[in-house]
């Protein structure tokens, strides 16, 4: 799971890579530059190595293979618009462009250095320097109102000395230029955020995300989330908890394990506002506390249950009291569905006046065409429609769902998925129930990233000196 992907509405599974048209070396473009050996390949055609005879300089030569599919050739037709703008130190620098054989192609500089961290990282220090530079760089670039939106260690090459240059921005996004269209979503699956697997275009907290899992790879060894398929990796990042960490990297500070946990905060209103930010709390080895993002503790198995359902078009309710966590678990179907992009999802929200609840599915423009009944049969149809093409609706709260939508509702839910969180006494079958977390599910509150409070090891053990043993 290592290129870059394209996920469409069908979640495709593949991650391919095109063969690109083979060049010979010492082949001349443009009167100009010589090429050398190949660099590699991608979606886009192909990178070689070339000498530039007017000022005998190294260059890299990007060609587009014109066989391959138009979106991916847009994606150097981004790359080049981005770069003729972005001239800041860090970013590898558009020198020229052109047309050979039929063929578009770049040529830029050329640059000596290896993927991230680099080599010779053996302690804490020398990665501090390489990370230091990689969040100055990306400043840089998110002021220039650029979003890289594909950060991974092969775009992020570090010279000898600790330096880093960013490369590839074929999908990048630049003052509104989304990479996102038709809910498609572009990048290196395991360093993509999870906002991009939900289908939103990239921010810079997105790329900050991605920064660290490179991070946490170079400081453990291995990724956050390990999965053996696209499907499961992105159900892993929208809805498992980080595991706990045993960096390999000797003399990591404590706060480190900090800022990288909120680099990779679920919610990217969690993690620092900036790359800037992130980079002042880096030096000032600031932020020792952790914000917690909430675990869905022993809610797996409920989960599983729903989700089954959802699979064989039934209904079912998530029975339990408000606080229970079963708008929690709406939440997390939500999260999931609208990722994948195979199926409509819906949300019934709360309301008071006639099928308010239901204006998701228009009935709010549907009122003005005739009377009460009309318009409730029009909306149960809609309902109707959604259910029987295999998709989703969910109702949260359901006592909070105005009367005349909830009998809209009550009619349309034998015709297939939908999802109600409802009072225990609401429920009907089938159900999943929430109910209180055991002892041994709460473990994973006081230990790793997830510890409340500041608390560690003996968080468990303190909590109950503080409160049972000692007197009120």
């Amino acid at each position: 799971m290592g290129g870059t992907m394209v996920v469409g509405n069908t979640m495709s599974e593949t991650i391919a890579e095109a063969d690109a048209s083979v060049l010979s070396p010492g082949e001349e473009l443009a009167g100009r530059y010589v090429l050398g050996h190949r660099l590699g390949t991608g979606g886009f055609g192909a990178v070689y190595a070339a000498r530039d005879r007017l000022l005998d300089e190294q260059v890299a030569v990007k060609i587009l293979d014109t066989r391959e599919p138009i979106i991916e050739q847009r994606h150097v037709w981004r790359e080049a618009a981005i770069l003729r703008v972005l001239d800041v130190p860090g970013v590898v620098q558009l020198r020229d462009e052109g047309i050979h054989q039929g063929r578009y192609f770049l040529v830029m500089s050329y640059v000596d250095g290896r993927p991230f961290p680099g080599a010779g990282v053996y302690g804490w220090e020398g990665l501090a320097v390489r990370v230091r530079s990689l969040l100055k760089v990306l400043a840089l670039v998110h002021s220039q109102g650029v979003v890289h939106g594909d950060l991974k260690p092969g775009n992020v090459l570090v010279d000898d000395a600790g330096r880093v240059t960013l490369l590839d921005f074929g999908v990048a996004s630049s003052q509104g230029l989304s990479v996102q269209a038709g809910g498609v979503v572009r990048g290196t699956p395991v360093y993509l955020a999870p906002e991009q697997w939900r289908g939103e275009a990239p921010s810079p907290q997105s790329d900050l995300y991605s920064v660290g899992v490179m991070i946490y790879e170079a400081l453990v060894g291995q990724r956050p989330y390990q999965a053996d398929s696209v499907s499961k990796l992105m159900k892993a990042v929208l809805l498992e908890p980080l595991p706990d960490w045993e960096p390999r990297v000797r003399g990591v500070p404590d706060e480190v394990e900090s800022l990288v946990y909120r680099l990779l905060a679920r919610f990217a209103e969690r993690r620092p506002a900036s790359a800037q930010h992130a980079l002042s709390m880096f030096a000032a080895g600031r932020q020792r506390y952790q914000e917690v993002e909430w675990p869905m503790l022993g809610r797996e198995a409920a989960f599983a249950k729903v989700e089954q359902a959802i699979e064989q078009r039934q209904p079912i309710d998530v029975a339990g009291p408000p606080g229970s966590g079963r708008s929690r678990l709406l939440d997390a179907i939500e999260d999931i569905y609208r990722a994948r992009g195979d199926r409509p999802v819906l949300r019934v929200v709360s309301g008071s006046r006639p099928l308010e609840s239901l204006w998701a599915f228009g009935s709010s423009d549907v009122q003005r065409e005739g009377g009460f009944e009309e318009v409730s049969a029009l909306a149960k149809k809609r309902v109707g429609e959604v259910l029987q093409e295999g998709g989703v609706v969910l109702v949260d709260d359901l006592e909070q769902v105005d009367r005349w939508s909830r009998k809209v509702l009550d009619a349309a839910r034998p015709l297939g998925a939908m999802v109600r969180a409802v009072e225990p006494q609401q429920a009907s079958v089938p159900r999943v129930e929430l109910g209180d977390l055991k002892p041994v599910q709460l473990q994973g509150l006081f230990v790793g990233h997830e510890e409340v409070f500041g608390l560690r090891s003996g968080g468990a053990h303190e909590l109950w000196r503080r409160t049972l043993r000692k007197p009120t």
